[in-house]
């Protein structure tokens, strides 16, 4: 068995105050490391991987409204003018607080952090309640990469908002 050796003395830490210090720090580096969400399963669509939040942690999984599918389908496809052929006129995306409304100031907002970087999205759940679909996804590609919420306000077949969270 390999022993760490320490130094007789070290700046401002004698020996135990450096083994206390290792100590610590391996124990902030495993709890770190159990703390974090299981990477998402390739399968089929009826099982999914949860990145719980401490709000809601029993997210289902129910079939996506067309436009919504239309919209997830054509961000992945790196199509910009069927995605935002999705959005009504007026339709807006709101990106961890920064708002974007009407068509001209979508496409500026996704040619430089959305559709513009490769964006990808692997949906692991969704659940829809009246016009409101909320989709946790994967997200990939040359910008921010992990774990989002999508939350879609839909009325008939156009996207009113697509909110943007953690």
């Amino acid at each position: 068995m390999n022993r760490i050796r320490l130094p007789p003395t070290v700046p401002g830490l004698n020996r135990a105050g450096l083994a206390a210090l290792l100590i610590l720090t391996f124990l902030l580096t495993w709890s770190v490391h159990s703390l974090q969400a299981p990477p998402a399963t390739d399968g089929d669509s009826s099982t999914t991987t949860a990145f719980p939040t401490a709000k809601d942690t029993t997210m289902t999984t129910t079939p996506l409204p067309p436009i919504v599918a239309t919209a997830l389908d054509a961000a992945n496809a790196h199509d910009t003018d069927s995605w935002l052929a999705t959005f009504s006129p007026n339709g807006a995306v709101n990106d961890w607080g920064r708002g974007f409304t009407g068509h001209q100031a979508i496409r500026a907002w996704s040619d430089a952090e959305f559709i513009g970087v490769d964006v990808t999205l692997h949906v692991t759940q969704a659940h829809t309640t009246g016009d409101i679909t909320t989709v946790l996804a994967q997200v990939g590609g040359n910008g921010f990469n992990g774990p989002s919420h999508f939350t879609f306000t839909v009325r008939g077949d156009q996207v009113l908002l697509m909110r943007i969270t953690a």
